[in-house]
């Protein structure tokens, strides 16, 4: 995760965004998965993007997600915005299942849906997986709640608080062997990353 030099206004902007937001709510339908005879649903794009809408405009926060070239993955960088001018982004690369249009659309719109959620708090339920089926086997425990541990991971901005999410996250999710991997993997990227800034 990159950020700008100081991000303590954007912090409490978020803080308060996040005090008055609620969950996305699950109005897309997916046929593939159903519970008995009736389709699961789930938050897709625009159930989250309304869910944040309204407390990231009354906090002087925005966001913006640009699209990186790639040839096997839909990779997409995620921008948190304040009016202050600070800022902080991440990056998410999902791997595209199937070749052509339709098959690098989904994966970007499944990227973008991750990745904003992530970034902004928010909890969403589990899409279907079928265009990005790497990510969903890895989020065994749900994607939500990996997703929340991730953000949280990536947002510590010392040793210490670094410590303090990564047990949070190793304790929630210690079954699903490919979660650790995942959180294990953030730890250290962020580890480094919070290393660089004291160094």
């Amino acid at each position: 995760m990159a950020q700008s030099e100081n991000i303590g206004k954007l912090a409490e902007a978020l803080a308060k965004a996040q005090g008055a937001m609620s969950h996305a709510h699950k109005e897309s339908e997916n046929p593939a998965f159903k519970r008995g005879d009736k389709a699961s649903k789930y938050a897709d794009l625009s159930n989250v993007v309304d869910a944040i809408r309204a407390a990231f405009s009354a906090n002087g926060l925005a966001y913006v997600q640009a699209i990186k070239p790639h040839e096997s993955s839909a990779v997409v960088e995620t921008i948190l915005m304040h009016s202050s001018g600070e800022w902080v982004s991440s990056e998410i690369s999902v791997p595209v299942e199937k070749k052509g249009a339709h098959g690098l659309g989904s994966a970007l719109t499944y990227a973008r849906r991750f990745a904003l959620a992530a970034i902004a708090g928010v909890a969403q339920a589990d899409d279907d997986g079928n265009a990005a089926a790497a990510v969903e086997e890895i989020a065994g425990v749900g994607e939500s709640v990996l997703a929340n541990h991730l953000a949280a991971i990536e947002a510590a901005d010392s040793v210490d608080a670094l410590k303090i999410a990564f047990a949070a996250a190793y304790k929630s999710c210690q079954r699903d062997e490919k979660a650790v991997k995942a959180l294990i993997a953030a730890k250290d990227a962020r580890k480094d990353a919070v290393a660089r800034v004291a160094a």
